[in-house]
């Protein structure tokens, strides 16, 4: 994509959501081992620096900002290409995160924030696993067919993604040990 980043949408305009998915799908393929070509991760690393602010302590979705979600993404993508926790634009990331706390409507966020968290480990982490689990898994269905699963109407994606999909963010962010 021109700019090095992924859209939602084919044809649309890159953001740095799909663009953090892209990645983990990057490096994901790398460990596998598949042959990841060298010029993704760069063109993405592009990218991010177009939306970022603070020096790559904020992010915006397809623009320079301070957003939650594309933080955490971008702070996400930083990490998975070779950026370290102590790096201190990531710091300021993760004290930023660490505010704004868990979300009870949006699991992407929860998704790439909880990523975040795990990999930078120590105090960070602890406190966010703390808020995490708890209304997780409070927050299941307790009975039927549903139980288990994750369902809430005014989660953002709730309508085209449905129980299946709230159920999957979740996991993942679960999962992350």
């Amino acid at each position: 994509q021109k700019g090095g980043g992924w859209p939602s949408d084919p044809g649309g305009p890159p953001n740095t959501t799909s663009t953090a998915w892209a990645l983990l799908v990057l490096k994901s393929g790398h460990l596998a081992p598949l042959k990841v070509p060298p010029s993704a991760p760069a063109a993405a690393a592009r990218f991010l620096d177009s939306v970022q602010s603070d020096g790559g302590a904020f992010y915006g979705d397809t623009k320079p900002g301070k957003e939650p979600r594309a933080t955490a993404a971008g702070l996400l993508g930083r990490m998975l290409l070779g950026r370290k926790p102590d790096d201190p634009a990531i710091k300021r990331g993760i004290a930023y995160l660490g505010k704004v706390g868990l979300s009870k409507t949006d699991p992407v966020y929860n998704f790439f924030a909880t990523q975040v968290m795990r990999h930078a480990e120590g105090p960070a982490w602890m406190n966010w696993n703390k808020g995490l689990r708890k209304p997780l898994i409070t927050s299941q269905a307790k009975q039927n067919h549903a139980k288990g699963s994750w369902w809430r109407p005014d989660v953002i994606g709730a309508k085209p993604g449905g129980r299946l999909y709230q159920t999957a963010l979740n996991m993942m962010a679960l999962a992350v040990y």
